[in-house]
């Protein structure tokens, strides 16, 4: 079975705690470097406006290829919060991108402790105790455990899943689709595949999965612990029938358990498992979050 290893950003620098600083016209800055000590560094990039924050937002990004695929809307909503006079901390998970860490142990318990760690550093930085949250896809799990120890904090998610398991299930899909186009992979249920996936990590779509991964974040759920009106904003990509269905069952479910929500869709297409970004479109779904941020931290203000 062919396997690659899950995506690893070339480093910036052989200095271990490299950094590098970037200055917009209008004053507002990007720092990129490390945050904790060397055995077990968080590779994030802080975006600050010029004067002082009036807002501050933890970006949680996604895994594996959707890692990359989705890398510069983040990049884009980041320097359109900074623009707008909010601070914002994007990162890569440790055993992703440029952090320290082995991708073999990750698992959903230590992705929350990072996004954490990101959320108290932002605090420190910029004098707000409760930062608002972005996740995308698996990310928007990850964002959504993290906003609930900030009660009522803002909340925006980019095609989120309604459980951990339902990620996993799609790259299964994805796999059974490719792997009959090639003839090499045998119909299975998405069970036996998981189970196969306790005894050895599994390729999926390329990218070796460990079963503490799954296991530990297959019974996560989204928006358990919703206090009522807590404003959440989701994205949808796409504006077609079929592509508006999922978003609307995730607003609903949300809605449900006691959010106020704001749906919206973007026409923007990502592949998320091909890492290829729509870079024409780039800019429409970091300006829907953006302002919606802009206008719930100006009501709460």
């Amino acid at each position: 079975m062919h396997q690659r290893a899950p995506i690893r950003l070339q480093p910036i620098e052989n200095e271990p705690r490299a950094s590098s600083t970037r200055r917009e016209p209008s004053g507002a800055w990007d720092h990129v470097g490390f945050i904790g000590d060397r055995a077990g560094r968080l590779f994030s990039s802080l975006h600050m406006p010029a004067g002082e924050p009036r807002g501050a937002v933890v970006i949680c990004p996604s895994i594996m290829s959707e890692l990359l695929a989705n890398y510069t809307n983040e990049i884009g909503l980041a320097r359109m919060l900074s623009a707008r006079g909010i601070a914002a901390r994007r990162f890569h998970y440790r055993g992703t991108g440029h952090s320290d860490g082995d991708w073999a142990d990750i698992t959903f318990g230590r992705m929350l402790e990072d996004a954490k760690i990101i959320a108290d550093r932002l605090g420190e930085e910029t004098g707000i105790a409760s930062p608002a949250f972005l996740g995308s896809r698996f990310g928007a799990l990850v964002a959504d455990a993290a906003a609930s120890g900030f009660p009522g904090t803002p909340l925006a998610l980019w095609e989120p899943f309604a459980d951990g398991s339902r990620f996993f299930q799609e790259l299964f899909r994805y796999k059974r689709i490719i792997g009959v186009r090639a003839a090499d992979t045998p119909a299975r249920t998405f069970a036996a595949f998981m189970d196969e996936a306790r005894d050895r990590p599994i390729d999926f779509a390329g990218y070796a999965v460990h079963s503490r991964l799954f296991e530990s974040a297959a019974s996560v759920q989204l928006a358990t612990s919703m206090q009522p009106g807590h404003p959440v904003l989701i994205v949808g990509f796409g504006g077609r029938p079929a592509e508006r269905a999922r978003p609307q069952e995730i607003a609903d479910l949300v809605s449900s358990r006691g959010a106020r929500v704001d749906l919206q869709f973007v026409d923007q297409k990502i592949h998320w498992l091909f890492h290829r970004p729509d870079l024409k479109s780039v800019g429409r779904v970091a300006s829907v979050t953006a302002r919606w941020f802009e206008e719930r931290m100006e009501r709460d203000g």
